[in-house]
Parts: structure tokens; sequence; C-alpha cells
């Protein structure tokens, strides 16, 4: 599918305001913008679901989504919601997990897509995007753990651990 020329110059600015791209050059933009597909979803449908497989990168370029998710395959916890320009799907794309959230249309939502396979395709081409996408996931993956209350040790502990009184120990 061809992006229209109004499409092509949003997108490119979109891609400039997302952190990860931000880092790309115009080629590599343009690179990005030439696997871009485009698809529409109206209220109430759902764009994925937690636990599947995740072989698509989303910007949504008119509407708006919510996000849940939940321990397992239940995402029946409201975590967030996104808009014109935000972006989801990363990191089952980077990590090759199954989704960790649900994606519903809360509007109709016009969404531009990233492919798995063409989108690893430019990262192997370019490192430097790879771990500023590396450590963006991480970030995400350690918000979702925290909002969930899903990880042994909560993010807020191991803040604590990090930047707490360190223990003394004791003399023999």
């Amino acid at each position: 599918m061809t992006l229209s020329s109004e499409e092509m110059k949003w997108l490119s600015e979109a891609f400039r305001n997302i952190g990860l791209f931000s880092i790309c050059s115009v080629s590599e933009i343009r690179e990005i913008m030439s696997v871009v597909a485009e698809k529409h979803f109206e209220r109430g449908d759902r764009i994925i679901k937690q636990g599947d497989l995740g072989d698509f990168f989303f910007i949504i370029g008119q509407g708006d989504v919510s996000v849940w998710a939940g321990e397992g395959r239940s995402a029946d916890k409201k975590i967030a919601e996104l808009k014109d320009g935000d972006f989801f799907g990363e990191i089952a794309l980077l990590t090759g997990h199954s989704r960790n959230a649900t994606i519903v249309a809360e509007t109709h939502c016009h969404v531009f897509m990233i492919y798995r396979n063409d989108f690893l395709g430019m990262l192997s081409r370019n490192p430097e995007l790879e771990i500023k996408f590396l450590k963006d996931v991480e970030k995400r993956v350690a918000e979702r753990s925290f909002i969930l209350g899903q990880t042994k040790e909560g993010l807020r502990d191991k803040i604590a651990k990090l930047f707490g009184p360190k223990k003394k120990e004791g003399k023999k």
C-alpha cells in the first residue's frame, strides 16, 4: 500500500517524535516508511490480544486506544490510554515474547503497522537503534511490572535497595 504525501509527512514527523526513532537518519526513516502498512479499526475492536505472538509494531495515526493487562492471559486491568502519535507492540517484536497487553480501539482508529521481519531487518542494519529500542523495552517492562505488581520484588523495592541506606557489616 502506498502512503499519500500527507501521510508520509505526518508519519515522518511521528517517527522523529518517538524517542526510539529520533536517532534515525532521514534515509533510515524513509526505509522504515517503505515497509509501513495501514489498517483501520472500529470502536471496540481488539487490535492485539495479551498472550498472542507479536508480529506487528503500531503507530496510531488517528484515534484512541486503551491498554489492558493482567496475569497470564487475563487482561482485566486498564493500565494506559494512547492517542494519535503514540505507539505500541515493540516489546513483542524485539523480545520474541508474547504480547504483554491487550489493545482495544476506543474510537475509530487509523494505524500504521510495521511487520516484525521488516522491523528486525532494519534493526540488524543499525545496532545503535537496536540498543536504544532495547533500553526502552526494559523501561516499559519495568513500568508494567510495577503497575501490575507481578514482580517478586517490586520496582520500588529494587530502587530502595539501590539507593537506600547501606547495611554496615559487623566486625569479627
